[in-house]
């Protein structure tokens, strides 16, 4: 290779040129050489690889860029759970959508309907959302909910009379028409409607507890 033919090279030259003591020079210029070339190409190696460990850190453009999953919910006792992607997007979800309003609030269930809509359950209200803009189409508090039933695949949200009364007595106030107290959420499955209704009708008796007190 490259230095082993300098070690050689280099001793006949000098030889040609400057008799013995030139062949001596040349003999340890050869040997320098020969120990030095491979040495400057492995440092060569190491920096060009850390280097390519610095690209790789700074690709923001990597399909691994970023967070890859929502973060984990975390229960109120503390106790570390199978992660459960559903909870945590509904979990995420319950701190941006709003600007944050409803951060404080316990989050209870999360699915998305059928179209481009999401429900969101907490203790203390019902938010229906654009799943990608996160746009809040309606939302009303869990002390005004009268019932939650499944109807088909879905699930059909009642308000209380009382509330309904409030709502229709602002609206003809204001020259509006009434909008209609019930909301229909699209599951698209049995399964969903169900475990919805059950989360929302849960958090309805709590705060008709609360209200109580």
């Amino acid at each position: 290779d490259e230095a082993a033919a300098g070690i050689l090279k280099k001793p006949l030259q000098a030889f040609e040129s400057d008799g013995v003591g030139g062949f001596l020079a040349g003999l340890g210029k050869g040997l320098l050489g020969g120990v030095m070339k491979p040495t400057a190409g492995m440092l060569d190696l190491a920096a060009k690889t850390s280097d390519g460990f610095v690209n790789a850190a700074n690709d923001t453009s990597s399909e691994f860029a970023g967070r890859v999953r929502p973060p984990r919910t975390t229960p109120l006792d503390g106790t570390l759970r199978v992660f459960d992607a559903r909870a945590a997007t509904g979990f995420d979800v319950l701190r941006r959508v709003n600007a944050g309003a409803y951060r404080r609030e316990l989050f209870v269930a999360y699915s998305q309907l059928q179209g481009m809509e999401a429900v969101l359950v907490t203790d203390k209200r019902l938010v229906v959302m654009e799943v990608c803009t996160l746009e809040v189409r309606f939302k009303v508090k869990m002390s005004d909910i009268s019932s939650a039933r499944t109807q088909g695949s879905g699930v059909m949200v009642t308000m209380k009379s009382a509330s309904s009364q409030g709502i229709k007595f602002y609206t003809e106030a204001l020259g509006v028409s009434s909008p209609k107290p019930d909301r229909h959420l699209s599951c698209g499955d049995l399964d969903t409607a169900e475990w919805l209704v059950s989360s929302i009708m849960a958090c309805c008796q709590a705060a008709a507890a609360e209200d109580s007190r």
